[in-house]
């Protein structure tokens, strides 16, 4: 294809997989992604270059690493479909709306979807898979299309799967935090695993099946009650990164009553940051290289970085303190850069390098654990990634065809409190 497209197109430079289908098929690159893959779902909702179109060639970028990417694992036909194709267009053709995670139904002809598992399927019609494709008999998968919430999450995907561009995160946030705060759930991020507000992830796990919910968000439905799941939980309050278009549209789904509802607000708020993107934007962070120089220069001191910076003292000492360089400033005569010198570079022992600055052991030990700060915050993230009560641990979703109902047990509750 590509010695094709440089043979017809006189093209020199490399160009992405998407854009020689497009070229195939005679359409711009722009409408073929919008029309002919699932991007503009995955990448419904987004922080990263949000006013640029679906498919939009100032950033080839998104197109080499994501165009061609599917939404969910496995792929699904609707025989009806492939045999109505074959009649109507002489050849049966994959459905985007077939494609989205969870759903499991043609729309048109109120039919389980059937699967295909294996990993080159779309590169063959549907028709050369029917009699290989696996139907869906699950219970949950033939009452899935009959689940109000379920068919309202289906509305809100397709929503997202027909936008021209993708919705800020910021604004998606915005317009979520109204219902939320109404409904008094958790607004705000912490460092703690568990809560005693009402969560939105707890919400969503008590409105979808348990069974459906392992195949997009596995371990949601099991979580105890209390336990705060950031990948869902967060999009009331991240702005500067976005989660996943599924997380998104179940917050839609409990927070608002229809997904039309949900959708236009989304598109209106939007259109309104896009108008006043300056209002919501971010702060630039401090220079970490002109820090650290004005801290060689002070030596060891924060007074000149302070002063010269202008990112104002708070910002200084974070930033500073979080690449493992404290403040050695001290009164009385006393001298913690001739303690620290004496201890990392000399080798000193540590009383005899206290001694040397005329300070104390212990505070000698403290600027140590200050400069070990980035190795601190990793051996923090090494503890909380250990199993804790009440913490979710993410896991790959299921298949469909591997999701069985749970057996019925007396004395249980689908739901756990979290311990303290």
């Amino acid at each position: 294809m590509t010695r094709w497209a440089r043979r017809h197109e006189n093209i020199q430079e490399d160009i992405t997989c998407v854009e020689l289908l497009s070229r195939v098929a005679g359409i711009e690159p722009v409408s073929f992604v919008r029309q002919h893959t699932t991007l503009p779902f995955r990448r419904g909702i987004t922080s990263y270059q949000h006013s640029l179109e679906h498919g939009s060639p100032a950033n080839r970028q998104i197109l080499r690493l994501s165009a061609m990417r599917v939404a969910r694992q496995g792929a699904y036909l609707c025989e009806d479909c492939v045999k109505s194709d074959q009649v109507t267009l002489g050849r049966s053709y994959w459905r985007r709306a077939h494609q989205l995670p969870g759903i499991y139904w043609c729309a048109k002809h109120r039919l389980t979807l059937r699967l295909v598992e294996a990993e080159d399927a779309f590169l063959a019609a549907p028709s050369a898979w029917l009699p290989e494709s696996q139907e869906l008999g699950q219970p949950w998968v033939q009452t899935s299309s009959r689940h109000p919430m379920i068919e309202r999450f289906a509305q809100v995907c397709l929503g997202l799967l027909d936008t021209r561009k993708p919705i800020a995160v910021r604004a998606a946030r915005n317009v979520l935090q109204v219902p939320a705060r109404q409904a008094g759930l958790r607004m705000h991020a912490s460092g703690k695993k568990t809560c005693t507000e009402p969560l939105l992830s707890d919400r969503i796990a008590s409105a979808f099946p348990s069974e459906w919910l392992e195949t997009i968000l596995p371990g949601l439905a099991s979580k105890p009650t209390g336990a705060i799941v950031s990948q869902v939980d967060g999009v009331l309050w991240m702005s500067n990164s976005a989660s996943s278009s599924v997380a998104y549209a179940m917050a839609a789904c409990v927070l608002f009553g229809s997904a039309d509802e949900a959708l236009r607000k989304f598109m209106a708020a939007d259109k309104n940051h896009a108008i006043t993107p300056q209002k919501d934007a971010a702060p630039a962070g401090p220079d970490v290289d002109a820090l650290r120089a004005l801290y060689i220069k002070g030596r060891g001191s924060y007074g000149l970085a302070n002063r010269s910076s202008g990112g104002g003292q708070y910002r200084v000492r974070k930033c500073l303190g979080e690449i493992g360089l404290p403040t050695m400033a001290l009164k009385g005569g006393r001298s913690m850069l001739t303690a620290a010198r004496a201890l990392l570079l000399e080798e000193l022992d540590l009383m005899e390098s206290a001694q040397a600055g005329g300070v104390t052991e212990g505070e000698l030990l403290e600027l140590i654990r200050r400069t070990a700060a980035p190795l601190i915050a990793a051996l923090k993230e090494m503890d909380t990634a250990d199993a804790t009560p009440g913490r979710v641990t993410r896991r790959r979703p299921s298949m469909p065809n591997c999701v069985k109902s749970p057996r019925a047990t007396s004395g249980r509750t689908r739901r756990q409190e979290a311990t303290s």
